[in-house]
């Protein structure tokens, strides 16, 4: 893995301090290089590539995750609680237990992903591609999933009470002893 703030680049936008370089989606970026930024407080990681990263058990509250790819990151158990995944890669990847409460998904890319027993209440979803993605025993209440795409998705045993489904596709999931309450607005 690569440490960006010392790689070698060119172009004006990498004269800028360390802090405020954009971290190109094409280099794999260090899990401790990451880590070291957001305790140092920093939060924008927008388009960072994570691909295969473990970050289980990770707090990452607040992250900023944006176009970011994470295919078959780990991160069971992670804290994403407020993060915004929104146009974030994360196909394959495994968010056992992860919290994601507050969280911006929209137009996440999601198939076949493991969400079992996630916390996705009051999150954001829309337009999130999660064919095929496993939901099963997750929380996904007062959830937004307005054109979400859930064909196939496993979403046994799971909470559905106040989630907005306007315009989602629903083809095939399995829903079998969910709860499910739609919201009225």
């Amino acid at each position: 893995m690569i440490d960006l703030p010392s790689a070698p680049c060119s172009g004006p936008s990498f004269n800028a301090p360390p802090a405020a370089r954009p971290i190109p989606s094409m280099v794999p970026y260090s899990v401790e290089a990451l880590l070291s930024r957001y305790e140092a407080g920093e939060r924008d990681f927008q388009g960072i590539n994570l691909n295969l990263a473990d970050l289980s058990g990770m707090n990452l509250q607040g992250v900023n995750l944006q176009d970011a790819r994470l295919i078959k990151a780990n991160l069971t158990g992670a804290n994403l609680s407020g993060a915004d995944l929104g146009g974030a890669i994360l196909r394959g990847a495994c968010l056992r237990f992860a919290r994601l409460s507050n969280a911006c998904l929209n137009r996440a890319l999601l198939s076949g992903a493991d969400l079992r027993f996630a916390r996705l209440d009051y999150a954001s979803l829309v337009a999130a591609d999660l064919i095929t993605t496993d939901l099963s025993g997750a929380n996904l209440s007062n959830a937004d999933l307005s054109n979400a795409d859930l064909r196939y998705a496993s979403l046994w045993f799971s909470a559905l009470r106040g989630v907005r489904l306007e315009g989602a596709d629903l083809k095939g999931a399995r829903l079998r002893f969910t709860f499910l309450s739609p919201s009225l607005s």
